[in-house]
């Protein structure tokens, strides 16, 4: 058998889908079903096949066939190429006709517009028409940046950086040559013209062009979110935001020890790389046409929370979330991929819940509106014993929100600590705030000052019991 009639099977033995349809005959009402493949990712349909997938075959001579359909795909508007396969199964004739997704989005006939949506062609009211051309204009990061003037506002750091990550070793080719092979510029005259895409990855103020751009990192005492302990607004190269909302997150988030054999471990509250795929996703496939929103990055008490303005694309599947690609921003999934951070293969999802489930924490929960929110909940715990007296003491007199800080600031307060060098471990900038925690320690006996008699000396420090033991 060929391989036409081994997907033709493999076809029959399935139902009509995302991708996938059949017809018995070639009509003009298989418009609606050409211009919903093209609208949302393609598709295949197979003439000759009944409603109840019964391979009946066609009864019209093969070429006339194939006129009537490459007439009824002409005249969508715009027109639609289609590819048309003929082949036989036992002794009957079939057409494979394939519709690749369109360039020039909406996709209408006479009708109306449709998409496909699972194995139904829906049609777009007029709303969700509107909505679906504004989210399907062409790609954002491709357009010209005309506010861009090289090398002005280039970033020599971000530059490096990025030729660094992506392995670019080639001393002898001209910058703007490379710029151009990666496709974030072009010639225009004696002009390099930077697209949205390079301005976002290498100009030095990228907010600037884009305010929409910026990162925005809280941490949050309470669950509701209503009392803020620090803030960062990062406006800087998509790789920059990346890396300092990743130490912001490194910060503020706690970790525990635990005794594994002979040795401690660190014990992060949220896996590392579970935390770098959700900002990978949110900074490479959020909407950067919706100018009132950035990507959030929120600490709670029992949570993280990462969103990002868009939601999913107009026409996803929800059954295929986490299993296929749909890139909102090709060239920018591109530019991460070719510096290793991110993969054009739907693998982020999956490395999200593998993650969280390696680390034996909830599985992360998703929402999808007209932005996409990543929930990454923390498994909270009062801290163990690691070898001596600290889990018991800090259960029974520290606890709550101040003992997400005890296994730190104890470490930390082996040898004598100033109140800043504290703030700094812990990643709190109030004073009020981390004297909170480093009373609680005094007053559970865990935590003593070098200069008692003198609380507010600006030569104090603080030292761990010579009671508390970790090893």
């Amino acid at each position: 058998m060929s391989q036409i009639t081994d997907d033709f099977h493999l076809a029959l033995s399935s139902w009509e889908g995302q991708f996938l349809d059949f017809r018995e005959s070639p009509s003009r009402s298989m418009a609606k079903d050409i211009v919903a493949f093209a609208n949302a990712r393609g598709g295949r349909i197979y003439i000759g096949v009944a409603d109840d997938k019964t391979p009946k075959g066609i009864k019209t001579p093969t070429n006339a066939s194939i006129s009537q359909i490459q007439d009824t795909a002409h005249n969508c508007d715009p027109s639609i190429a289609v590819a048309i396969v003929p082949f036989q199964d036992e002794n009957k004739n079939f057409l494979a006709v394939d519709v690749h997704e369109g360039k020039d989005k909406p996709y209408g006939c006479s009708e109306g517009y449709f998409l496909r949506m699972g194995p139904n062609s829906q049609k777009m009211s007029r709303d969700k028409l509107m909505e679906f051309a504004q989210t399907y204009q062409s790609d954002f990061d491709k357009k010209d940046c005309l506010e861009f003037v090289y090398p002005q506002h280039i970033s020599a750091k971000a530059l490096k950086t990025f030729f660094e990550l992506a392995k670019i070793e080639t001393p002898e080719i001209k910058t703007e040559d490379i710029l151009i092979n990666l496709g974030v510029a072009r010639k225009n005259g004696e002009i390099l013209q930077f697209n949205n895409a390079g301005a976002l990855l290498f100009a030095q103020n990228p907010c600037d062009f884009f305010p929409q751009a910026q990162v925005t990192c809280a941490l949050f005492q309470d669950k509701a979110g209503t009392q803020v302990i620090d803030r960062k607004d990062f406006r800087g190269d998509l790789i920059s935001n990346l890396e300092d909302a990743r130490a912001f997150l490194q910060k503020h988030l706690a970790a525990r020890h635990e005794i594994s054999g002979l040795y401690r471990q660190e014990v992060p509250d949220l896996p590392g790389k579970v935390l770098r795929e959700a900002l990978i996703n949110a900074l490479m496939h959020r909407d950067y046409r919706a100018t009132g929103a950035h990507v959030m990055v929120q600490i709670f008490p029992d949570r993280v929370e990462i969103s990002d303005p868009g939601g999913l694309p107009a026409g996803f599947d929800l059954k295929q979330f986490g299993k296929i690609s749909w890139r909102r921003n090709p060239l920018i999934a591109d530019l991460f991929n070719r510096a290793d951070l991110g993969e054009r293969l739907a693998t982020g999802i999956r490395k999200i819940r593998d993650g969280m489930q390696k680390a034996g924490l909830p599985d992360p929960e998703f929402e999808f509106s007209s932005f996409f929110i990543v929930k990454l909940k923390k498994t909270v715990q009062p801290e163990k014993e690691t070898g001596g007296q600290v889990g018991g003491q800090v259960g029974g007199q520290v606890g709550g929100q101040v003992g997400r800080y005890t296994n730190i600031i104890l470490t930390f307060c082996a040898k004598p600590q100033a109140l800043r060098e504290i703030m700094d471990k812990i990643g709190i900038k109030k004073r009020d705030h981390a004297m909170v925690h480093v009373n609680a320690l005094i007053k559970a006996g865990l935590l003593s000052r070098t200069i008692p008699d003198k609380p507010k000396s600006r030569l104090q420090k603080y030292l761990t019991a010579s009671s508390v033991k970790y090893e």
